[in-house]
C-alpha cells in the first residue's frame, strides 16, 4: 500500500513538474503569437471570476436590508444604491462573460494555426531516420493525432486554472473569517475525486501508448479502404471484407481496453461524488445551526452559503482541470518531444558555389555504408567519380545499392566511414541548401499535388512559380505540354485531383511526366532521375531522353550532369558511363557499346530485355 501510495506521488510530481514546465513554453508561444488578445483573455477571466463574490455579498445585504423594512428598522429607500450597485456589477459581469467567450474562441483558433503552422514545418524538417524508426513513428504518429487540437485546449485549461485559482482565493477570503475548518472540510471531501480523475487520464493514456502500433495498422488499412486507387487492386483480389474484418479487429481490441476502463471509473466516481456530497451536506447544516443560533443573519447565511457552494464548485473545477492537465500532458509531452527533436544531420556551415552555375565534380571516397538499426553493409569501400557534365547511369537488380547512392548524394543519410565531395568539398560540411540549390531530383515516389497543373511544375523554383513561359517549356521538354493543352478542360489551370471541385486525375504515366517537368523547371546543373520513364510508354521514352542527353550539350557545352537510375535499358543506352552495381559493388562500366563487346552482366541483361520486344 505504502509503495503504491509512494509510486502514485512521484508520478503526479513528475507530471506536475511537466505541465508547469511544458505549459509555460505554451504561454510563452501564445504571448508571443498574440500578445494583446492572450492578455485580454487572462483580464477577462480574472473579472469573471472576482465578480460573483461582489455579487453575492451584495445579495446577501439586500436580503438584510429588505427584512429590516419589513421589522419597520430601515425605510426602501435605503436599498436603492445597494440595488444600482449589484445592477452594475452584474452588467460587467455578464459582458466580460461575453468577453471571455469570444477571447476564449479567438485566442483557441489563433494558437491553432499557429502551432499547427510550427508542427507541419517541424515534421518536414525531420530526417528520414526519424521517420523509418518504428519506435519514434509510434510517437510522431500519437502527435500527428493531437497537434491539431490538444495544445490549444491544454492552454485554455490551464488558463481555467488560473480562473479557479482566483475564485479559490476570494472564497477562503471569505470563509476563513468565519468558519476555516469548512474550508478544510471542502478541501478533503474534494480530493478522491481528483486523484480518481488523475488515474483515469493517466490510465487512458498508458491504453493509448500501448496501443498505438495497432491503431497505425487500423488508420493504413482503413485508409486503403478508402483509396479509390487501392481499391482497385482491393475489389479485384475481393479482399475487401478481410480487410475491413482484419481493420474492425483490430480497432474493437484496442477501443475494448477504453470501454473497461470507463466501466472500472464509473464505480469509483460514484464513490468519490457521494464523499463531495457528504462534505457539502456538513457545510449546509453547519450554516443552518449558525442561522438557527443568531450567530449569523439570514443575509450573511445567504452570503457564506453562495460563497461555500462557490467554493465547493471552483475547487472541483480546479481539481478536474488539474486532473485533465496531467493526463494531457502525457500528450503534450509527445507533441514537444518531436519539436524538440534534434536532426541526426548536422548541417554543414560551408557555403557551395558554382561559378557559371556549372556542374560540380562528385566524388565518392571508400564510402561504407548501412541503413540505422541494420548490420548489413549496402557500401564496402565503394568508389565512383561522376566528372562535370557527365552523363551517368546506374543499373543493377533491385538491391543493387543505386537508390541509396542517391540518398546518400542528396545527403538524406551519411555515410558509416569514407567521403562524398562535391567540388572538392565533403557533402557533410556543406551548408544543404546551397547543395541543394543546385540538385534537381526525380524521386521514385515523386510528389503528386493537389495543385492546378502549372503550381505542380512551378514548385520545382517556386521562386519563378508565375513564370508561364518556363513552365511551359518545362513541360514540352517531359513530354506534359501536350496533354496539359489536349486533355486537360482548364490547361494550366487545371486541378489535378478528382477530391477537389472541377478536378481531374492525371494517369500515373501523365503524373510522371508532370513530375519531370518539374525537375527542369528548375534548370539545375545536377539533374538525378531514380527510374524517371518506368510508366511512360517507349516511344515518349525515348523523345524525352533524346531532350535530357541534348540538355548538356546545347552549343557542344557540358552545362550539367546527368545521373540515371532505371532497370530499363533503353533509356540508359546513351549515357556517357553506365554504371553496373551488384550488392553495393560496380561490377561494370563504361558506354553502352563498350559493355556490349564485355559479353558480361549488361549485355546478358540488355539481350533478355531486347527479346521482351521482340
Amino acid at each position: 500500500m505504502k509503495e503504491n501510495i509512494k509510486t502514485e506521488s512521484i508520478k503526479i510530481k513528475r507530471d506536475l513538474k511537466d505541465s508547469l514546465k511544458l505549459g509555460k513554453r505554451l504561454h510563452k508561444m501564445a504571448f508571443q503569437s498574440f500578445k494583446w488578445i492572450y492578455l485580454s483573455a487572462i483580464f477577462s477571466i480574472l473579472l469573471v471570476s472576482v465578480l460573483p463574490y461582489i455579487s453575492i455579498k451584495i445579495q446577501g445585504q439586500l436580503i438584510d436590508a429588505i427584512i429590516a423594512i419589513t421589522q419597520g428598522s430601515k425605510n426602501v429607500h435605503d436599498t436603492y444604491p445597494l440595488f444600482f450597485t449589484l445592477v452594475t456589477v452584474l452588467l460587467i459581469s455578464n459582458v466580460a462573460g461575453i468577453l471571455r467567450g469570444t477571447l476564449r474562441t479567438s485566442t483557441k483558433y489563433k494558437f491553432r494555426v499557429a502551432f499547427s503552422d510550427k508542427m507541419v514545418r517541424k515534421y518536414s524538417s525531420l530526417n528520414l531516420q526519424h521517420y523509418e524508426n518504428p519506435e519514434l513513428n509510434d510517437k510522431l504518429q500519437r502527435s500527428k493525432e493531437w497537434y491539431d487540437w490538444l495544445p490549444q485546449d491544454f492552454l485554455w485549461t490551464s488558463l481555467a486554472v488560473i480562473s479557479d485559482v482566483a475564485g479559490i482565493i476570494a472564497s477562503i477570503y471569505i470563509l476563513i473569517t468565519f468558519a476555516p475548518k469548512l474550508i478544510v472540510v471542502i478541501v478533503l471531501s474534494s480530493i478522491p475525486g481528483f486523484v480518481s480523475n488523475y488515474r483515469n487520464n493517466r490510465e487512458d493514456w498508458e491504453i493509448e501508448e500501448s496501443q498505438t502500433s495497432n491503431f497505425r495498422d487500423y488508420w493504413e488499412t482503413k485508409y486503403k479502404l478508402q483509396d479509390e486507387f487501392a481499391l482497385q487492386e482491393i475489389w479485384i483480389f475481393k479482399t475487401a471484407k478481410y480487410l475491413a474484418d482484419r481493420a474492425n479487429k483490430v480497432y474493437t481490441k484496442g477501443m475494448g481496453a477504453f470501454i473497461d476502463l470507463t466501466k472500472k471509473y464509473a464505480f469509483i466516481n460514484v464513490f468519490t461524488s457521494l464523499v463531495s456530497v457528504v462534505g457539502f451536506i456538513y457545510v449546509f447544516w453547519y450554516l443552518i445551526d449558525s442561522a438557527i443560533g443568531g450567530l449569523i443573519t439570514i443575509g450573511t447565511f445567504t452570503f457564506y452559503l453562495s460563497t461555500a457552494r462557490s467554493f465547493d464548485s471552483t475547487l472541483s473545477s480546479l481539481l478536474y482541470n488539474l486532473s485533465s492537465l496531467l493526463g494531457q500532458v502525457n500528450h503534450i509531452r509527445d507533441i514537444f518531444s518531436v519539436i524538440d527533436l534534434k536532426n541526426e544531420l548536422k548541417n554543414g556551415t560551408k557555403k557551395l558555389s558554382l561559378k557559371n552555375n556549372k556542374p560540380p565534380l562528385i566524388e565518392f571516397k571508400n564510402v561504407w555504408f548501412k541503413y540505422p538499426k541494420s548490420d548489413r553493409y549496402i557500401y564496402k569501400d565503394f568508389n565512383l567519380t561522376i566528372n562535370p557534365g557527365e552523363n551517368v547511369a546506374l543499373v543493377g537488380k533491385n538491391g543493387a545499392g543505386k537508390s541509396t547512392f542517391v540518398k546518400l548524394l542528396c545527403r538524406f543519410y551519411d555515410v558509416s566511414k569514407g567521403e562524398i565531395l562535391i567540388d572538392g568539398k565533403n557533402v557533410k560540411e556543406l551548408d544543404l541548401s546551397s547543395w541543394y540549390k543546385y540538385v534537381a531530383l526525380l524521386s521514385q515516389d515523386f510528389g503528386r499535388y493537389h495543385y492546378d497543373a502549372k503550381t505542380n511544375i512551378g514548385l520545382g523554383d517556386y521562386t519563378k512559380i508565375s513564370n508561364m513561359s518556363k513552365i511551359m517549356e518545362a513541360a514540352k521538354k517531359s513530354g506534359a505540354h501536350e496533354f496539359i493543352e489536349k486533355e486537360f478542360k482548364n490547361k494550366y489551370n487545371q486541378v489535378l485531383s478528382k477530391r477537389f471541385k472541377n478536378g481531374t486525375e492525371p494517369s500515373v504515366g501523365q503524373w510522371q511526366k508532370i513530375a519531370l517537368a518539374r525537375a527542369f523547371f528548375k534548370d539545375a546543373p545536377v539533374f538525378v532521375l531514380d527510374e524517371p520513364t518506368s510508366a511512360i510508354d517507349p516511344k515518349s521514352e525515348f523523345q524525352i531522353f533524346n531532350k535530357i542527353f541534348r540538355l548538356d550539350k546545347k552549343t557542344q557545352q557540358n552545362d550539367k550532369s546527368i545521373l540515371i537510375i532505371s532497370h530499363r535499358f533503353s533509356t540508359v543506352r546513351n549515357a556517357n558511363k553506365i554504371i553496373v552495381m551488384d550488392k553495393g559493388k560496380i561490377v561494370e562500366q563504361g558506354t553502352h557499346d563498350e559493355l556490349s563487346k564485355k559479353k558480361g552482366i549488361y549485355q546478358e541483361a540488355f539481350d533478355i530485355q531486347k527479346k521482351g520486344y521482340e
